[in-house]
């Protein structure tokens, strides 16, 4: 493994865990309220991109890591929705069109976006 897959993984396992205390009061306290929705669909939205973007250059240390970030992420916002199915429905659609326009955008406009 060359070192910027090992501090890409260092990096990653790091920065997955800043939601994950989030995501354990939801639980905790059995509601979501006070946590904003529309930003942890953004940061969901950011380590889908990243994890699109790792598959995309072979770097499994960005795609492995984002998948788990999203996980992270994920859990928040479905702990914050009033429905399990509707949020599962946001999550895979976002991930769908983030994909796809990582995966088939050119890298110009993809590295402007």
């Amino acid at each position: 493994m060359n070192p910027a897959e090992l501090l890409g993984f260092i990096g990653g396992g790091i920065g997955m865990f800043y939601g994950l205390p989030q995501a354990l009061r939801i639980r905790l306290l059995g509601h979501g309220t006070g946590v904003n929705l529309t930003t942890w669909l953004l940061t969901f939205g950011v380590s889908t991109s990243w994890a699109a973007w790792g598959f995309g250059a072979n770097s499994p240390s960005a795609l492995i890591m984002n998948i788990c970030g999203a996980l992270v992420n994920g859990s928040v916002v479905v702990a914050i929705m009033p429905s399990t199915r509707r949020a599962i429905i946001y999550l895979l659609a976002i991930t769908a069109v983030l994909w796809f326009l990582i995966l088939t955008l050119p890298d110009a406009i993809v590295s402007a976006l």
